[in-house]
């Protein structure tokens, strides 16, 4: 638990309304999103302003208390609407469910405030190392000769950071 108590009132059955028209407005316009291969920026942040990673989180720490059948609920509507969103937002739940399982995680209230403020992602492997934990792009194929390739190998050098880790730059690819 963490060492201050929150006080906002967030519930299960608040949330799961809250989410409710979100999931409806992403299930009616997947097909087409599919198609023109856009992302639904909006609609996630809105999600993310309805907490719904708070779902599993206990009261005390500023969660709703609900139950592991009451978040796999929710993954289970989130992946009915649209299942790239729930495939995207998988980290974000593993996070929460640390956050919920493990009173001793590292930095844990930290994650816990970011997931009170509604960040998504929050405390993610790529956050903690700057990127994926070993990115790259295959090098280029040799080509005919008076051809050339776009393709661009995207290792690094494996002593980049103090820790010896490749260091990545910290950008973010999308808005939430």
């Amino acid at each position: 638990m963490s060492a201050e108590l929150v006080e906002v009132g967030y519930t299960v059955a608040g949330i799961r309304a809250a989410a409710e028209p979100i999931l409806r407005r992403l299930a009616a316009t997947a097909r087409e999103r599919e198609a023109g291969r856009d992302h639904a920026f909006a609609d996630v942040r809105a999600l993310a302003e309805a907490r719904i990673t708070l779902l599993g989180i206990a009261t005390e720490d500023g969660g709703a208390g609900g139950t592991v059948r009451d978040v796999t609920d929710l993954i289970i509507a989130v992946a009915r609407a649209d299942s790239n969103i729930a495939q995207a937002l998988r980290s974000s739940f593993l996070i929460a469910n640390q956050v919920a399982s493990r009173p001793d995680l590292p930095n844990r209230a930290v994650v816990l405030r970011r997931l009170r403020d509604g960040d998504l992602l929050a405390g993610t492997a790529n956050e903690r190392s700057g990127g994926p934990a070993a990115p790259s792009t295959p090098p280029s194929a040799a080509t005919a000769p008076g051809t050339s390739s776009t393709a661009r190998s995207t290792t690094r050098p494996a002593a980049c950071t103090r820790r010896g880790s490749p260091a990545w730059p910290r950008t973010r690819t999308a808005p939430w």
